[in-house]
């Protein structure tokens, strides 16, 4: 038996959100109602949603030797994720400076720092897993985890985020070929895929590699692309009020609902229900309990 259900390779950064009525216009001021700190990035938050889901859970990714690294690895070790394949160096931990209007729509100013690059993965994580997450960090840090993962037959799945789909499919070519569930949105399809439409991308990349593709949209209903049908989701009307992370959400609940046994359909429904739930509260690192997901499936 594998030691752990899930290990995440991607970004680690502290998230500085401030919460304002209205985006200030240039040279001018916004009155910031909250500002509060948190432990963010793609690969961070999706580790501890996961965990917090049930799923025993380690991360690979990048801290700085400086206080806010220190206090990002208390934060991951107090939610009991294991730790050991996040590696130290010589630079600042990267940070987020993250502003939330009063719609939930966000605006980021992101500092990558010691996220990048990513050099050193711990190989016995991967090993010792039943699945591994990818997000977006340094494309040869995922070309040698997605191999290490699959020639030990482990469940690979791989959100590449804004900057990584901008390399498109050749870029990417070895990472993809590695990869068994691709989850992302609709630009992001098209910018993979060099298409005008992420329907004819999302076909474009399962006939090509052979995996599923999850469009993720966070109001028009999840759209599912297999080698043999398509299928469309429905999502959760909720009142938003922090859309930061949701799509981080979806991915932990994606993945714990198919490591349960659900079919695709029923796992993308709970994805749906993670990612919504996930909004209504303040944080990339604010899911709530399961029973507020199954209430909200309920419905």
């Amino acid at each position: 038996m594998n030691k752990y259900d899930l290990v995440t390779v991607g970004h680690i950064l502290l998230d500085v959100r401030v919460y304002v009525d209205e985006f200030p216009e240039v040279d001018k001021s916004a009155i910031v109602k909250i500002i509060e700190s948190s432990v963010g990035g793609c690969g961070a938050n999706v580790a501890v949603d996961a965990q917090r889901l049930g799923l025993k859970t380690a991360m690979i990714g990048n801290i700085g030797r400086d206080e806010k690294g220190e206090w990002i690895l208390k934060r991951l070790k107090k939610e009991k994720i294991e730790t050991k394949g996040i590696n130290k160096v010589g630079k600042k931990t990267g940070t987020s400076i993250i502003s939330i209007n009063k719609k939930g729509e966000v605006k980021i100013e992101e500092f990558l720092g010691a996220n990048e690059p990513l050099k050193k993965i711990n190989k016995k994580l991967i090993e010792n897993s039943n699945w591994l997450q990818m997000s977006s960090t340094t494309p040869s840090a995922l070309e040698e985890a997605s191999k290490i993962a699959k020639e030990n037959g482990k469940w690979v799945s791989f959100d590449p985020g804004r900057s990584l789909s901008q390399l498109g499919m050749r870029k990417l070519d070895k990472i993809l070929r590695n990869t068994c569930f691709l989850i992302l949105n609709r630009k992001e399809v098209r910018a993979i895929a060099k298409t005008k439409s992420y329907e004819e991308g999302a076909k474009k990349l399962v006939e090509k590699y052979g995996f599923v593709v999850v469009v993720k949209a966070s109001k028009d209903p999840t759209h599912i692309f297999t080698g043999s049908k398509e299928s469309k989701v429905k999502t959760f009307k909720v009142r938003a009020v922090d859309f930061i992370g949701a799509g981080d959400a979806f991915d932990a609940g994606f993945i714990y609902s198919i490591m349960k046994g659900k079919k695709i359909e029923d796992a993308v429904k709970f994805a749906n229900a993670v990612g919504a739930v996930k909004v209504t509260r303040r944080g990339a690192d604010s899911i709530t309990p399961k029973k507020e997901i199954n209430a909200l499936l309920k419905h």
